[in-house]
């Protein structure tokens, strides 16, 4: 494992928590590939309800001990994902639009670092959300395509189960935004979406990627990575308690 970590700048790392692999082993990951100076986000899930409280517990405790190891950990609780699936939905539709959220919040931070847009963030901009939020973030995806772009998008958003109707945006220490837009998107609709982000999270330091992609036309998609200085719950209040120091490996230049 430490060979193929060797040489990583960045490690996205993947994992469900509340059994043996993801908490026990994902902490572990993250403090060697921290240590190999590689920066870690972690994107992690928590159990449904209907798995109980000992399982939610575990997985808690996990996130936790993530928190101390990684740069920034971003919790996908299962639960509120089922508010995005249709009712009477079979099992494997529900996990298997769980799995496709985490792809595309993946993917879509990828893509904003590592290819060229209309603007850019860079690396350097994705440490400062990670860095500067005591290691607790949240992430959210939507799209819209129609008439009223701008406005549907940003209704999406604030509507996002993860970003509890708007609170945690509310409560956002950073911003990383990715915006990805077909051809004949205008500036005007650019504005209004950040605009309307920045009314919300008027306190946070906002990093802002534009993309142009061909096949978007008539559709705008927008991927938020908030960084916070403390996990927020249904309620707006800390769910999860403050991380112990981290200790930091000495990075490569």
């Amino acid at each position: 494992l430490r060979e193929l970590l060797t040489g990583c700048d960045l490690l996205y790392l993947v994992a469900g928590m509340g059994g043996g692999t993801g908490t026990g082993a994902a902490p572990v990951i993250a403090r060697m590939a921290r240590e190999l100076g590689a920066m870690v986000l972690a994107v992690v899930t928590l159990p449904f309800d209907f798995e109980g409280g000992r399982r939610r517990q575990l997985a808690e405790q996990g996130v936790l001990e993530l928190r101390a190891a990684a740069d920034g950990v971003i919790v996908v609780p299962n639960q509120k994902i089922l508010s995005l699936v249709p009712d009477n939905s079979p099992l494997p539709q529900c996990f298997e639009l769980i799995h496709d959220y985490l792809y595309q919040g993946v993917r879509s931070i990828s893509r904003l670092i590592a290819e060229p847009g209309m603007i850019n963030v860079d690396f350097a901009d994705l440490g400062a959300v990670l860095r500067g939020s005591n290691g607790a973030s949240a992430l959210a995806h939507v799209e819209a395509s129609g008439m009223n772009l701008a406005e549907d998008l940003l209704e999406r958003l604030l509507q996002h189960p993860l970003l509890d109707e708007g609170q945690v945006l509310s409560a956002a220490r950073s911003l990383l935004i990715s915006l990805n837009c077909g051809p004949d998107a205008g500036m005007l609709e650019v504005h209004r979406v950040m605009a309307g982000l920045q009314a919300k999270a008027p306190g946070a330091l906002i990093n802002l990627g534009v993309a142009v992609q061909p096949d978007m036309a008539g559709r705008l998609s927008l991927t938020v990575v908030v960084g916070l200085d403390g996990e927020l719950g249904d309620t707006g209040q800390p769910l999860l308690t403050d991380p112990p120091a981290r200790s930091r490996g000495r990075r490569r230049r």
